[in-house]
């Protein structure tokens, strides 16, 4: 297997950001985002690990990531997706 090169990286990503738009960072990022957002959707999954499981080595910049990418905090973002779920719940008719 050839060795990294970060010209080639550079090549690809940096020289063509028109057509892609996004740094490699970016895009992992993008991606762990999406990770975290579906794991809280598991209740009983703590944050915490939620931001190493999603490939982020710091809770601190995990939440500084998560908060740029959505515009809340993975908190509130835990308790929307819960309200949104008690929201779609019927509700038993009193007897």
């Amino acid at each position: 297997m050839e060795p990294f090169v970060r010209s080639k990286w550079t090549i690809i990503f940096g020289s063509n950001s028109l057509r892609y738009s996004r740094t490699p960072i970016e895009y992992l990022n993008e991606f762990r985002i999406e990770e975290a957002k579906r794991l809280l959707a598991d209740s009983r999954t703590k944050i915490a690990d939620i931001g190493t499981r999603s490939g982020f080595n710091s809770n601190s910049y995990f939440a500084k990531v998560f908060k740029m990418y959505t515009g809340i905090t993975a908190s509130e973002y835990r308790e929307l997706l819960f309200t949104r779920n008690m929201e779609k719940k019927p509700q038993l008719a009193d007897s």
